[in-house]
C-alpha cells in the first residue's frame, strides 16, 4: 500500500495530498467521495511523483481522498489496497474590511462576518514587522479597536480567518487595511484681540 499519505498544502479551493515513493509500481491512482462513491480523479503514470493538487474545491470543506499504486504482469494490471486520507480547505479570506471609525489615538477596523470561521487574528506592521495585537475567538465578532496610536499617523493592518481541521489550525489568506488616525485637537484657542 501507499505510505505516508497526508494532506500538505492547502488553499481555500484546493488541497495538496502527498505519499512516499513507491520504487516497485509503475504509478497511482487516486479516487475523491462524491456524494458517497469513489470517482477516479487521476491516475499517474510515473512512480516518482509524490504529490497530486486537487483544485476547484470550496473553502472549509472536508473531503475525502484515497490512493493506491498500481503496476502490471505483462498485460494484466495489479492494484494495492487503498490507503485513505482526508483534509479540510482553508477559511474563505473575509470581506468588507475597512477602517470604520477614527480617534487621534485610535482605529476601529469592521470587517463582514464569516460563517466559516472559528475566529479571526489581527496583526500590525510595526517597523516593517507583522506583529500580532488580537486573537478574536469568537467568529460573530466583526469589529476591533486598535488603541495607543500616534495622531496624524499611517497604520497598516492584516486579518486572517482561522479554522480548524482535527488538531490542524488552518487559515485563510491575508486580508489588508490602512488608515490614518485623525489629528490631534487644536489648542491654546483664546480670544486674542477685541474691538
Amino acid at each position: 500500500n501507499v505510505t505516508g499519505v497526508v494532506i500538505g498544502e492547502r488553499t481555500g479551493d484546493e488541497l495538496c495530498i502527498n505519499w512516499n515513493k513507491n520504487e516497485s509500481v509503475s504509478g497511482y491512482i487516486i479516487e475523491q467521495n462524491r456524494n458517497g462513491s469513489w470517482v477516479r480523479i487521476a491516475r499517474i503514470a510515473d512512480k516518482n511523483v509524490t504529490t497530486y493538487r486537487v483544485a476547484g474545491l470550496s473553502s472549509s470543506t472536508m473531503y475525502q481522498f484515497r490512493i493506491r499504486a498500481f503496476d502490471f504482469d505483462g498485460s494484466t494490471a495489479l492494484y494495492s489496497g487503498y490507503t485513505l486520507v482526508s483534509g479540510k480547505t482553508n477559511p474563505a479570506t473575509i470581506s468588507g474590511l475597512i477602517i470604520g471609525g477614527r480617534a487621534s489615538d485610535a482605529l476601529r477596523l469592521n470587517w463582514n462576518r464569516n460563517a466559516e470561521a472559528s475566529g479571526y487574528i489581527i496583526e500590525q506592521n510595526r517597523n516593517g514587522s507583522w506583529v500580532r495585537i488580537a486573537r478574536i475567538a469568537d467568529p460573530s465578532t466583526t469589529t476591533y479597536r486598535v488603541e495607543g496610536l500616534e495622531p496624524s499617523t499611517t497604520y497598516q493592518f492584516r486579518i486572517k480567518v482561522f479554522g480548524v481541521d482535527g488538531s490542524t489550525v488552518i487559515y485563510s489568506e491575508y486580508q489588508n487595511v490602512s488608515g490614518r488616525t485623525a489629528p490631534t485637537n487644536v489648542t491654546g484657542v483664546v480670544i486674542g484681540g477685541r474691538a
